[in-house]
């Protein structure tokens, strides 16, 4: 409400608006009385702040941005250290998987569903110790994986390039006149970015497995793809 204009018109429905601004297809695209209400933009003038040097929706957006990418690499630079914490300090320890084995269980445990959970974490522990040793016998240079993991990022960087372009088809197909002839053709835009967000994901997670890489380096790459 800092950046609002109570004198401006915006805030206003136009006369030519007003038939159709509570019609159900008019509200599901965020038009209408939504969109002159404190909720939308409308309340936001267009013109500058003569208190300040920046516009602020704008610096909302992008300290918001800021704020979302920041988290990815906040948490993906705790769990490298956790991890570092986690492992043993000495390098002469020995029998590392009974250790993990009989001090792996929480005894304070009280409920059946923090049980399960604690029997998940103990499993993908050892997956990953059993993984880390592994690295340790593999071949440094395995041109089998290596070809994989070409074929893998070729597949990802097509999908992206699918996504774009699938994006641009879309938006502009909106600005044809027949784009409000039909419920699909006037949601087109969000069905397909809904198809992208929830599949895609899982597309790649499905192709990281291929890779063959350490479950935190494979996180990395699917939270940056």
């Amino acid at each position: 409400m800092l950046t609002a204009d109570a004198t401006n018109a915006r805030k206003n429905i136009l006369k030519e608006e007003k038939y159709n601004s509570t019609n159900f297809l008019t509200l599901w695209d965020f038009e209408g009385i939504f969109k002159y209400s404190p909720l939308f933009y409308g309340w936001y003038t267009y013109k500058g702040s003569k208190t300040s040097a920046y516009w602020m929706p704008f610096a909302y957006f992008i300290t918001g941005l800021v704020a979302y990418a920041y988290s990815f690499f906040a948490t993906l630079r705790k769990m490298a250290e956790n991890s570092r914490m986690s492992k043993l300090s000495e390098k002469d320890d020995e029998c590392i998987f009974s250790w993990k084995l009989f001090t792996a269980w929480d005894y304070m445990i009280g409920n059946a569903e923090t049980a399960h959970n604690r029997i998940a974490s103990i499993v993908v522990g050892f997956k990953e110790a059993l993984l880390e040793e592994a690295e340790k016998k593999r071949e440094s240079r395995n041109w089998k994986i290596t070809g994989i993991r070409i074929f893998v990022n070729t597949v990802v960087l097509g999908l992206l390039v699918f996504s774009a372009f699938a994006v641009i088809m879309v938006v502009e197909r909106s600005k044809e006149p027949e784009a409000k002839k039909s419920i699909w053709r006037s949601n087109e835009i969000s069905f397909v970015m809904t198809f992208i967000s929830i599949s895609f994901p899982m597309i790649f997670e499905g192709l990281g497995f291929f890779e063959q890489y350490h479950p935190r380096k494979q996180l990395r790459f699917q939270l940056a793809r």
